[in-house]
C-alpha cells in the first residue's frame, strides 16, 4: 500500500513506539489522572517520532481499539465522566490537526477528507436538485430589444 519503499517499515516502527507504552491499570477508564497523563504522553511521542495523531493511533496507547475510545466518547461504554471529557477534548484536537493538515497540504487531502468523514462526522453538503423545463418559444433579437429597450444605452 505504501507509495515509497520503506514507508511501511517506518509506520510499523512508529506504532510500536506507542504500543510499547507501559500497561495501564485495568480500571483506567475510571482514573482521570491516568488517562490525562497517557494522552499527554501520546501527544509527546507523536511529536518526538513525527507520528500523525489519530484515534486509531491513540487506541494502542490504552491497549484497546478505536471503537472502544469512540464508545467512551459517545457514552456507550462505562467510564468516568471526566475521562469521557478528556477523550472528547483529545478527539477535538485530533480533528483540528487533521483539518489543518488537509488545508496545508502536509497530508494527503483525500485521506484527510475520508478521515474527517469516517472519524469526525463530516458530511458532504447535500446538493439541491433543480429541474429545468425549457418551454420557451424562440425569441428573436427584435423581441429581446423591445423587451429591454428601456435598458439599452445608445452609442
Amino acid at each position: 500500500m505504501a507509495k515509497r519503499p520503506g514507508a511501511n517499515t517506518e509506520a510499523i516502527k512508529k506504532i510500536r513506539v506507542i504500543a510499547a507504552m507501559p500497561p495501564l491499570p485495568s480500571d483506567w477508564k475510571y482514573k482521570y489522572d491516568v488517562v490525562m497523563n497517557r494522552i499527554q504522553d501520546y501527544f509527546s511521542l507523536c511529536e518526538q517520532y513525527d507520528i500523525l495523531p489519530t484515534i486509531s493511533n491513540l487506541a494502542p496507547a490504552f491497549g484497546c481499539d478505536r471503537r472502544t475510545i469512540q464508545r467512551i466518547i459517545s457514552g456507550e461504554s462505562s467510564a468516568d465522566l471526566g475521562v469521557q471529557q478528556l477523550f472528547i477534548q483529545a478527539k477535538a484536537v485530533l480533528e483540528a490537526i487533521m483539518l489543518d493538515q488537509s488545508f496545508s497540504g502536509d497530508s494527503n487531502t483525500i485521506a484527510c477528507v475520508f478521515g474527517l468523514k469516517a472519524l469526525h462526522g463530516y458530511e458532504d453538503t447535500p446538493k439541491e436538485e433543480i429541474t429545468v423545463i425549457d418551454n420557451r418559444k424562440h425569441i428573436s433579437i427584435e423581441d429581446i430589444q423591445k423587451r429591454y429597450a428601456e435598458y439599452i444605452v445608445p452609442d
